[in-house]
């Protein structure tokens, strides 16, 4: 038969009375959290994907988490490329404290709802988690009212993202997980670098001096040990002015990416001058995003480093032409995490698997294998 007509849904009073004992429950069993809008500084196009995001709200709300037993997902995998931790966790917020909290913010895609890709700061278990799902149809519309949001979230994967919330607990997080780099510059720089531009820096050729005994070379003095070299450069003497004269050759010496010494090995003949010293190569660009200028501080965080920056490069911004030299006092050799055990890991992961006999995560490698 029929739905009984005189038997509605719920009145408003009824419907309200529903949800202010819903939000009363949520005070006492759920836990205060911090809810982080995510700005989508750049989106790719193509994909219409986000490529750059930060968060610099955030909000104190209570919800409840529905996973009273731990956390689900599929844990903690060991994956070819090391330990991925994929806990869920599903958090139930009221539609009407969301609300009138937080849909007012300027960062929210849409302020109907939370949205996928916002973040929620647990301080129970002091992780990120991101949201994958909303749920809005569970408990299905009781009294034909959505009264809570059931937001599905997954153990956030840090990709440098910047997290400028004003809590200090959340945005230390930047500084102890993030893959970065901080930069100690000098003064005397020009410009602001952006938010997420891209930096180069050129790193200095190295540069020497010959010194002649009679018409031969004595001596080479390494002026400028310069900066940036990944193999040894090749050291080039100018010809000798008279003629008969034989050219000088050398060798350089590395020490990290630097000239410390250029040794003589044919001190050459026919020289009535010094000769010129060169290097054959010069040393490659070093190219990072930014992720944190403070001008005050003079401190310049950097993250996807691609090559080595040196004490004393100078660093230019591709948008924003600004341009600082790094101070000679930096401490960009620093890790930053003082504690990592990478290298425990790799030693202690040779002991557990035999590579010479077969990979066991696929076929590349056991072509003699049989």
């Amino acid at each position: 038969m029929a739905k009984n007509v005189y038997f509605s849904g719920g009145t408003a009073s009824e419907q309200r009375l529903v949800e202010d004992l819903i939000i009363e429950s949520l005070k006492i069993y759920g836990h205060d959290v911090y809810y982080l809008p995510r700005e989508i500084v750049k989106e790719d196009d193509l994909f219409t994907e986000d490529v750059l995001s930060k968060f610099d709200e955030n909000y104190m709300i209570e919800m409840y988490i529905s996973n009273y037993e731990g956390f689900e997902g599929d844990g903690s995998l060991l994956t070819k490329f090391g330990v991925r931790i994929t806990d869920e966790a599903t958090f139930i917020v009221a539609k009407r404290r969301w609300e009138d909290l937080i849909a007012s913010s300027n960062n929210l895609v849409s302020n109907f709802r939370p949205n996928e890709g916002d973040v929620i700061y647990l301080p129970l278990t002091e992780q990120l988690f991101q949201i994958k799902f909303v749920e809005h149809e569970k408990p299905f519309r009781q009294l034909d009212a959505i009264q809570t949001y059931g937001l599905v979230a997954e153990l956030m994967e840090y990709s440098g993202e910047r997290l400028e919330t004003g809590v200090e607990e959340i945005d230390k997080i930047t500084r102890e997980i993030g893959y970065s780099q901080v930069l100690y510059l000098e003064d005397g720089g020009t410009g602001n670098f952006e938010f997420h531009e891209l930096v180069t820096s050129t790193s200095k050729t190295a540069t020497a001096t010959a010194t002649l005994v009679g018409s031969s070379v004595g001596s080479v003095t390494v002026t400028n040990n310069g900066s940036g070299y990944t193999t040894t450069p090749l050291v080039k003497f100018s010809a000798p002015q008279a003629t008969g004269g034989t050219q000088a050759t050398g060798t350089a010496t590395l020490v990290s990416d630097r000239v410390v010494n250029i040794t003589v090995t044919d001190f050459g003949s026919g020289y009535t001058s010094a000769p010129t010293v060169t290097l054959d190569y010069s040393p490659e660009e070093t190219n990072a995003k930014v992720t944190r200028f403070d001008t005050t501080n003079k401190e310049l965080e950097l993250i996807d480093i691609d090559g080595k920056f040196t004490d004393g490069d100078t660093i230019v911004g591709l948008t924003s032409g600004a341009a600082w030299t790094i101070n000679t006092f930096s401490s960009i050799e620093n890790e930053n995490d003082p504690e990592a055990e990478n290298d425990y890991f790799e030693v202690e992961a040779d002991k557990i698997l035999d590579w010479t006999e077969t990979n066991p995560f696929g076929e590349y490698g056991d072509m003699g294998v049989f």
